[in-house]
């Protein structure tokens, strides 16, 4: 029992003692993720199916079937809730990417009949920003300022992109808050998102 607690206590040595969210910032493997998570407390969601763009972490491929191991957190109190995502090499089962994700399309099963959910989200722009720049700061007080910036403020919005190039790992962050909503007939939508995803070499 002492052994296994010293086993567990080591993975969270790996995550970042970020204030806020721990993020994992060595590469590990899914029976460590799953460890690290379990003593977070986190629920364990499955094997999602997804497909993700060419080079969304080294190696993917466009229109390929992936399966990441899925958790939702549930020591942090911002909504939406963080969903993450752990993709991993299926030969030797060790994490490729790790993706963070507070998004409001979590929640939204048809912009129909789920509109109100954006116009909700519309009024939170205090809210976002300050969970923004939470992130952010954890993300700095870890890894130092960020290699990119580009923190843009349109007519439609904030679109924030943050990116860090270390040599075991990179890091980026996107922003995403619609001050004003799209139509789409009678269906009005928005982009409400803040995404840490890091990738390790």
């Amino acid at each position: 029992m002492k052994k296994q607690v010293l086993i567990v206590l080591g993975l969270i040595v790996y995550l970042s003692s970020f204030a806020q969210t721990p993020f994992l910032t060595e590469k590990k493997n899914i029976k460590e993720v799953r460890e690290i998570e379990n003593q977070l407390q986190s629920v364990f969601i499955g094997f999602d199916t997804t497909r993700v763009q060419q080079d969304y972490f080294p190696g993917a491929v466009k229109d390929k079937d992936y399966y990441p191991i899925k958790f939702k957190r549930t020591n942090d109190d911002f909504f939406p809730e963080l969903f993450v995502h752990y993709y991993y090499d299926e030969n030797d089962s060790s994490v490729v990417c790790a993706s963070y994700d507070w998004e409001i399309m979590n929640y939204v099963q048809n912009i129909f009949t789920d509109g109100h959910r954006f116009e909700t989200e519309q009024k939170r722009k205090k809210e976002y920003l300050k969970k923004y720049k939470e992130v952010k700061k954890d993300v700095i007080n870890s890894l130092g300022e960020p290699d990119k910036i580009d923190e843009s403020k349109g007519d439609e919005g904030y679109f924030y992109k943050l990116e860090w190039f270390k040599e075991d790992i990179d890091v980026l962050i996107l922003f995403s808050f619609s001050t004003k909503l799209k139509a789409m007939g009678p269906a009005k939508f928005g982009s409400y998102r803040i995404r840490l995803k890091l990738e390790y070499k």
